[in-house]
């Protein structure tokens, strides 16, 4: 009996001793929604957005997906084909960021991502002596790199540069955003 108890006592002290946290684990809040300082403008007449959403993994890594757009589907095409614009109806870009030397997923980053781009509708491009209409979907690939502050309270402060080759051209990646952490 003496020795079941023994026993039980010692099970006990193992279960008790391997539930304490490292000191190097430190739980975070895993969710992050940001928007970006060079669109807030252009989102609010509705004439493209930007909204990120970003999922931190573990103290040094994360993934997110970046989306945007625009919101005014009866664009005059005549006034982009002057200006050579394409206006991307949606936007996708999914990404993997690498925290280099601050911990809980702040400090300076490297991102590489992917570039995926939507314009359903029909635009006229020029070819030769006249004009074509297709719709496009353009699709790539890139690296990006940047800082993001972390305040006590949540709130998110950061800085993207980056860009990178697509199967028509090529796309650039930048911004201030704002966010929160959750």
């Amino acid at each position: 009996m003496g020795k079941k108890i023994c026993l039980g006592l010692g099970l006990i002290f193992c279960l008790i001793s391997q539930a304490q946290k490292n000191e190097d684990e430190v739980i975070i809040k895993p969710n992050e929604i940001r928007l970006n300082y060079l669109y807030i403008a252009s989102s609010l007449t509705g004439s493209f957005y930007n909204i990120d959403y970003q999922r931190i993994l573990s103290q040094k890594s994360s993934v997110g997906l970046s989306f945007g757009g625009t919101l005014r589907f009866k664009l005059k095409i005549e006034d982009y084909c002057e200006l050579c614009i394409r206006p991307h109806s949606l936007i996708l870009i999914p990404y993997y960021r690498y925290y280099i030397f601050r911990k809980k997923g702040s400090g300076l980053f490297v991102e590489g991502n992917l570039f995926g781009s939507y314009y359903p509708h029909k635009m006229k491009e020029r070819l030769g002596n006249g004009f074509i209409e297709n719709s496009f979907f353009e699709y790539g690939g890139g690296i990006a790199t940047g800082f993001k502050y972390l305040t006590s309270k949540g709130y998110i402060h950061e800085v993207l540069i980056g860009g990178g080759p697509t199967n028509i051209s090529g796309y650039p990646r930048f911004g201030f955003l704002i966010g929160k952490r959750f």
